[in-house]
């Protein structure tokens, strides 16, 4: 959980200081930096489709160690 809080963290402000950085290229309000970071971040957070934070299998693998298993089997 500490690594998907940083990540979501570091994603907002990434996101924050590239729409802040084209938002003054284009001329329009910096404010627009401040509201992508906040969305981009949250969805890195929520992760709809989990691909960044994948959950525990039925055997309580992680997504890799059940995909190593499987090939194995």
């Amino acid at each position: 959980m500490k690594l998907r809080i940083t990540s979501t963290i570091l994603w907002a402000l990434a996101g924050w200081a590239v729409a802040a950085a084209f938002a003054a290229f284009l001329g329009v309000s910096l404010l627009v930096g401040p509201f992508v970071g906040a969305v981009w971040g949250a969805f890195v957070l929520i992760d709809p489709k989990h691909v960044l934070w994948s959950g525990r299998d039925a055997r309580g693998l992680g997504a890799h160690e059940a995909t190593v298993q499987r090939a194995e089997s």
